[in-house]
């Protein structure tokens, strides 16, 4: 649950704070995580559309790097988009 009005985020906020709940830990994304939401935005992806590939890519992800003790970032995660699991 969050503490944060969703009514009241941008787009790019949203998207940030969806990441953030996911990824259970922490209170905001880095610069190049923002930096990397904000060029999906940009290019016409519409932020509901952005949210649910999010929603199916990014939890198995997200368990597999905490299974190998590693650190998820947005930013990582799109660099690696194409990259079979």
């Amino acid at each position: 649950m969050s503490i944060v009005d969703l009514n009241n985020l941008t787009d790019t906020g949203l998207v940030a704070q969806y990441v953030v709940e996911l990824m259970g830990h922490g209170h905001f994304l880095s610069r190049d995580d923002h930096s990397r939401i904000e060029r999906w935005l940009a290019i016409g992806l519409p932020v509901d559309d952005l949210l649910l590939i999010l929603n199916d890519v990014l939890p198995e992800r997200l368990e597999k790097a905490r299974s190998q003790g590693k650190r998820v970032s947005v930013y990582l995660f799109a660099m690696r988009w194409s990259q079979p699991m």
